[in-house]
């Protein structure tokens, strides 16, 4: 398996754990993972996503009453995005950087 493959990998294995709510612990036991090596990718990409960004908060608003529904992203900049549960986690970070045009400012204060 090639570096990047891995890292492909990791990110999706990841967004399962996420996507899942299981803990950490009993997503490895379900997927025959080390637990070590799952919560080293983990530290490996929050790592690289804090890198060089300005810590901040985004504001996360229920946009149905119903138990099941998605939440709602209102961004400082105005903008709005709305994901159903079982979203891709890393398709929305990519959407956020995107309307954020790479500046965490825009979009964390």
């Amino acid at each position: 398996m090639t570096k990047v493959e891995k890292v492909t990998h990791w990110q999706e294995v990841i967004a399962k754990h996420f996507a899942s709510g299981l803990s950490a612990a009993a997503f490895c036991r379900q997927h025959d993972l080390n637990i070590h090596q799952f919560r080293w990718w983990q530290r490996r990409f929050r790592k690289e996503n804090s890198q060089g960004k300005e810590a901040g908060f985004l504001q996360l608003v229920p946009f149905s009453k119903t138990q099941h529904a998605g939440i709602r992203i209102h961004l400082n900049n105005g903008v709005f995005i709305e994901v159903e549960q079982g979203f891709d986690p890393l398709t929305l970070r990519g959407v956020i950087e995107a309307i954020c045009g790479g500046e965490s400012t825009q979009c964390s204060r």
